[in-house]
Formats: structure tokens, C-alpha cells, sequence
């Protein structure tokens, strides 16, 4: 399943066999998790032809192409306000940051989110993504998330989105569920990711492979663990989010957000009010 929700978007290698599999599950609904497509806007080549970039488009209409036909296809974003998510980003993906603007520092890879050309900018224009989808499989059939309500109220988002596919639950087990935040630290700092030679490896195969599967790696976890021992030098442990330019992508996303607003009243304040004139 990992292998087609990884390929579909530019090979049919796994779509007859998937589809077979999903069409003998004795269960009624199926549900399919990826956070992967949506990065494909930020990586060149990734999950598409080597010199291009993930679109919204491409995401919906393979969907559709692949997945309609046999099934009654429904659609589950979750979004995270722009400036939150970009500290996040660059967090986890510092070491191997799109490569054709290599050495990125936190205040340049903020100002990429600033031009409302680029795809990076389109990447987290959350209007424009949703409209692609209910264009496409119509606005009953897309659920919007939001990943704040995931982090203040989790047992509200899973009932949420459980409820819309149908789902049974136990409520009381969802409120055992154990809140877990990999990045972030008091004041609103992020962790880094670790700098070593295994993520100097992923760098280049982004860079130059970004579809080929690391299957020999992932075959001899020996060899991960030796390349994860390996550190290479790094500037810090930690960011510190810039209140400057998070007040610059706030107001950079206002519009598409208020235009969110509208479509979803149920939108946080986040995404309209400006959180940081509090700061």
C-alpha cells in the first residue's frame, strides 16, 4: 500500500494490485493516510516528472483517474496555519532543504512562502488546494482539518473526522490517546533534526533520484543505524521562530484565509486574526 500511495501520481506499477486488495477488504469503508503528496510541491521531481512539481491538480485528477472508478472516493485535508507550518517544515527538513536553493537559512526559507508565484506559496494557499478538491469531488465529499484543533482538542478531531467516514469509536478510548509533539519547545522553539550522514544520503537522492526507493537501505537497518551514528557539523539544536517574518506570512495569506473563512466558518481564528500582535 506504502509502495502505490508513493507512485501512483507517476506510475500504474502498483494500481491493479492495490485496487484488488482494496476490492476484497471485507470492511466497508477504506481509509488511506499518506502526508507525503502535498510535500511534493516543495521538492522538484518528487512524485512526478523529474523537472516539475507536484500541483494540487495532479494530486485530485490521479485520484480520481486511479480511485474513482471503483470506488466513492471522499477527501480528508488537514492544514496547519502557514506560519506554524513553515517553522515545522524547516525543522524536520533543514538538511535537505529543495536542494536548488541550498544553504537556506530560517529567514530565506521564509521569504520562498513570499512570492505568490512560486509554488511554494501556492503550496500552502489553503483556499486554492480546498477549491481543487471540490471542484473535483465535489464540497460534500472534501473534509477540512485543522491541525490546531488536533493540538488543543484531539478527541474533538478524531470524532470529527471518524464520524465522517462512518466510523465506529469508542470515545473513551480516543481520550487515551497520548498527545505527542516531536519538534516542538518552550517559548515556541523548534527542534532541529539531527545533522548526519544519513540524512546527507537523502539529500542527494532527493536531489538527483527523488522517486527511486531506498529499499536496500531499508533492508539492512544495520547500515541505517551506522549512517545515523555518523553526525556532521550543525549551527544549532533548536530555531527560534522570527516574529517579523511570521508577521509577514501571516499578512501574505490573509486574503486566501479570509477567503477560507468564508467557506468554513469553523476555521480558527489563527488563519484570520493575527496572533502574533500579542507576541
Amino acid at each position: 500500500m506504502k509502495n502505490f500511495l508513493e507512485s501512483f501520481l507517476y506510475s500504474s506499477r502498483y494500481n491493479k494490485r492495490t485496487i484488488d486488495i482494496l476490492q476484497k477488504s471485507d470492511t466497508q469503508n477504506i481509509f488511506l493516510s499518506t502526508v507525503n503528496l502535498l510535500a511534493g510541491q516543495f521538492f522538484k521531481g518528487l512524485y512526478t516528472n523529474r523537472n516539475s512539481y507536484v500541483t494540487p491538480e495532479l494530486i485530485a485528477n490521479r485520484i480520481y483517474e486511479v480511485l474513482s472508478p471503483f470506488f466513492n472516493v471522499k477527501i480528508i485535508i488537514t492544514i496547519r496555519h502557514q506560519s506554524d507550518w513553515i517553522n515545522s517544515a524547516y525543522a524536520e527538513w533543514h538538511n535537505y532543504i529543495p536542494t536548488d536553493v541550498k544553504s537556506l537559512d530560517l529567514e530565506k526559507f521564509y521569504n520562498l512562502f513570499l512570492d505568490q508565484s512560486s509554488n511554494f506559496y501556492s503550496g500552502l494557499d489553503f483556499n486554492y488546494i480546498l477549491e481543487v478538491f471540490e471542484n473535483k469531488f465535489s464540497k460534500k465529499n472534501v473534509l477540512l482539518l485543522y491541525y490546531e484543533t488536533l493540538n488543543e482538542d484531539p478527541v474533538k478531531f478524531y470524532i470529527t473526522l471518524l464520524n465522517w467516514i462512518d466510523a465506529d469509536y469508542n470515545e473513551s478510548i480516543l481520550k487515551l490517546i497520548p498527545k505527542k509533539n516531536n519538534r516542538s519547545l518552550p517559548g515556541g522553539k523548534k527542534k532541529l533534526e539531527d545533522s548526519n550522514f544519513l540524512n546527507f544520503t537523502y539529500s542527494l537522492k532527493v536531489k538527483y533520484f527523488p522517486n527511486k526507493r531506498l529499499n536496500l537501505l531499508k533492508n539492512l537497518p544495520f547500515i541505517i543505524k551506522i549512517l545515523k551514528s555518523i553526525s556532521l557539523p550543525t549551527q544549532s539544536k533548536e530555531i527560534e521562530p522570527l516574529r517579523e517574518m511570521m508577521v509577514k506570512i501571516f499578512n501574505c495569506y490573509l486574503k486566501s484565509n479570509e477567503k477560507l473563512r468564508i467557506n468554513k466558518c469553523n476555521l480558527p481564528k489563527q488563519y484570520y486574526e493575527n496572533p502574533y500582535e500579542k507576541i
